[in-house]
């Protein structure tokens, strides 16, 4: 456990000494392991969690946040709450902003505010050779090991660390974020459908395509989740359901704006078949959407996922989701569950960043697991997790690198498509002996 940027030098020191590999864990919410390497030496941020609000900033109009890298979310939306300010950050409340930082960072807000990276105005970053940089896009100040100080133009770091992926180009102790003035309003919907109701899966191929038209159209106002999953449950009248598709919406404005209006078309949406149907006003951001999700109720499961791309929600998409998730869960059919972050809106507008084209253009990152109840069968699941990842890879463009399948077939192009070449570039140029390393990490194939 580290305490301060000296005490990552001195980590850093011990390293090279002793010629060891170096791994970087803040909260540790990497699905493949790429906090942990044999033989290595980890840097465990999870103690520093200073946080620092300045609501008068020459970069940011609404102010601006800096956050050591060992905080999580509760605690910087509470703090920050406390100024009436919001900030774009993840979902689950025992994630730190580092690592979801580092691969770009989606929120329930994107859609309206854009992804995590495109809040970034400074980060400080300890090298592999013990310097500390205080990057932003234009300048780069530098303490090098011996105390001297240097300042350079060349923004590359910068670069890569906004979206380039965590524990490969340094280790950032802290980021600066813009900061949003609160609404005054916001609106949160939840919302649930069967995708087969007595065995009957036309209901689901219905709801899907209502549901994929209802995306393309959405307001930038609205974003949220959608959940699927093929779990079993009996309705109030006793019908048996296999698998449902719900939602949780945020509007980011009132009532009466004309952009909420638009969930009004789910109203007349088959009430008949809705299992559940909730709207409320919210007074504030963290009242209503700070801690939208918990952790996984599953100790072991396969992650995989895709971004999915307008023009991949097509009819072959949408049946392969109903067929995948009214299959009854068996001996030979695994839990599948999914989470689909909606994207598009001020997503699409920022460019200058690593992120893979297609989490740009994509209107869902698809984020599933298969669970693995029985340690025994681990195989089948894997299996089985395989299977679902090459599918869903099938329909899309590009992979969510923090949400990553271990077994990953060309992983440098799922993860960043083009901009892999550059990324390695400034690798080799950063960290020439690969000190820092992880599983499918920039340049962790030297």
């Amino acid at each position: 456990m580290v305490l301060s940027t000296d005490d990552i030098k001195q980590s850093m020191l011990f390293a090279r000494k002793f010629n060891l590999h170096v791994v970087v864990k803040s909260s540790g919410h990497d699905y493949i392991g790429r906090s942990s390497w044999s033989g290595s030496i980890q840097i465990n941020l999870g103690y520093m969690r200073k946080m620092n609000v300045q609501l008068s900033s020459s970069r940011s109009v609404d102010g601006e946040l800096t956050v050591e890298g060992g905080a999580n979310w509760q605690e910087i939306y509470q703090e920050v709450d406390k100024y009436n300010r919001v900030v774009v950050g993840g979902s689950s409340q025992t994630v730190s902003p580092s690592g979801y930082t580092l691969g770009g960072g989606h929120s329930i807000l994107s859609r309206m505010l854009g992804l995590a990276v495109d809040q970034v105005l400074e980060m400080t970053v300890i090298t592999v050779n013990r310097s500390i940089i205080k990057c932003t896009n234009h300048m780069s100040h530098v303490t090098n090991p011996d105390g001297s100080f240097s300042t350079s133009s060349d923004n590359s770091l910068f670069w890569a660390l906004r979206g380039g992926g965590g524990g490969t180009f340094g280790i950032v102790s802290s980021f600066t974020f813009k900061l949003y003035k609160v609404k005054h309003q916001y609106v949160k919907v939840t919302m649930s459908y069967p995708l087969s109701i007595n065995g009957n899966s036309s209901v689901g191929q219905e709801v899907m395509l209502f549901y994929s038209n209802f995306v393309k159209g959405m307001p930038n106002e609205w974003g949220g989740y959608s959940f699927l999953s093929n779990a079993q449950q009996s309705t109030k009248t006793n019908d048996s359901v296999i698998g449902t598709l719900g939602f949780l919406y945020c509007h980011y404005g009132g009532w009466n704006d004309s952009s909420r209006k638009y969930m009004d078309l789910w109203n007349d949406f088959h009430p008949e078949w809705r299992l559940e149907y909730t709207v409320r006003n919210i007074s504030t951001f963290w009242e209503g959407f700070g801690s939208v999700m918990t952790d996984s109720p599953w100790s072991r499961v396969y992650v995989t996922g895709s971004f999915i791309q307008e023009a991949g929600m097509d009819t072959n998409f949408l049946d392969f989701i109903v067929d995948t998730m009214t299959r009854p869960i068996n001996a030979t059919n695994p839990l599948y569950a999914c989470v689909g972050t909606h994207l598009g809106g001020k997503v699409s507008d920022f460019s200058d960043t690593p992120t893979h084209p297609g989490f740009r253009h994509a209107r869902l990152c698809l984020g599933c697991v298969v669970a693995i109840p029985d340690i025994k069968r681990e195989d089948f699941y894997i299996k089985k997790g395989k299977e679902l990842s090459q599918r869903l890879i099938s329909y899309g463009n590009g992979t969510y690198v923090n949400e990553a399948a271990e077994y990953m077939p060309d992983w440098q192009q799922n993860y960043w498509g083009p901009l892999y070449s550059r990324l390695l570039s400034i690798k080799r140029e950063v960290d020439p002996d690969n000190i820092l390393t992880c599983h499918h990490c920039v340049g962790s194939e030297l």
